[in-house]
């Protein structure tokens, strides 16, 4: 007996919804330090900034960041599992 397998990840996540969440919440905090809300060049830099700083330090405890990365990867895509 063969077992049947998906040939392709199954999303679960509904990405866009949260990339606007994201977005929120980087616009949340670049307008604690900037005050012109014209100012998209400064406010994606600020949010860059701290996403990557924030990103870098977690990896720092690297197999904390390793094992929480396949969580959210497990999160967002079932893969190829039996029927």
């Amino acid at each position: 007996m063969h077992e049947m397998r998906r040939e392709k990840p199954v999303k679960h996540k509904n990405i866009e919804a949260l990339r606007k969440q994201a977005r929120g919440i980087f616009m949340s905090i670049a307008a604690f330090f900037i005050s012109d809300p014209d100012a998209i060049d400064s406010i994606v830099e600020q949010s860059q900034t701290f996403l990557e700083q924030d990103l870098r330090e977690f990896y720092k405890e690297e197999s904390k960041f390793i094992r929480k990365m396949t969580q959210k990867r497990n999160e967002v895509l079932l893969d190829t599992v039996p029927f």
